[in-house]
């Protein structure tokens, strides 16, 4: 019983301090947001924010007392549907090896998705590690949609090329009769 007790007043104290306590990380992340000029709200757990005409969501758990934050961004677009799907794992391929950093690109079916994570032990190496990793973030979205508009672009030449014969409209009033003798004769 009295182990018991102890586990619960060791819950209470460590939810008490920064690494125990989600709503705090939360908090001075938001908080440092806002004392650079980005306008950040909360909602559903996670702290959604607009940079340079992008949407990012940040979300934050402890796994083993440590920290971890995980940052992402999301484009939905029409003309990134209609690409085929190797033509997305192919952009998603070359965003994460041409840059070498802690940002991935996800090249899912009508939405590309861009997510870093890093792990933390207090509140100064989080805000540290958070600016790092989100300019790295920065620097894969920006030439994932470098990349998607050069493919866009390129789909949009492909369709515009015709390939083959162009053939007109059928007339109802031939003789069916008379084009199957036209056939017979080649």
């Amino acid at each position: 019983m009295k182990t018991g007790r102890l586990r619960k007043l060791a819950g209470f104290w460590k939810e008490c301090f920064f690494m125990g306590n989600v709503c705090k990380m939360r908090k001075a992340l938001m908080r440092y947001l806002q004392e650079e000029g980005v306008k950040c709200e909360l909602s559903d757990g996670e702290i959604a924010f607009d940079y340079s005409n992008g949407s990012f969501c940040a979300s934050f758990g402890v796994v083993d007392g440590m920290g971890e934050c995980c940052v992402v961004f999301q484009c939905e677009d029409e003309d990134y549907a209609k690409l085929d799907p190797k033509d997305k794992a192919l952009m998603a391929d070359r965003v994460n090896i041409g840059l070498y950093n802690h940002a991935t690109v996800y090249a899912e079916e009508d939405v590309f998705t861009v997510k870093t994570s890093f792990y933390f032990t207090n509140r100064k190496r989080m805000i540290n590690l958070f600016t790092l990793h989100f300019d790295e973030l920065n620097q894969s979205v920006s030439c994932a949609v470098e990349e998607l508009l050069r493919m866009i672009d390129e789909n949009k030449k492909n369709q515009e090329r015709r390939i083959g014969f162009h053939i007109g409209t059928h007339d109802d009033d031939d003789d069916p009769q008379e084009e199957a003798g036209i056939a017979s004769k080649r």
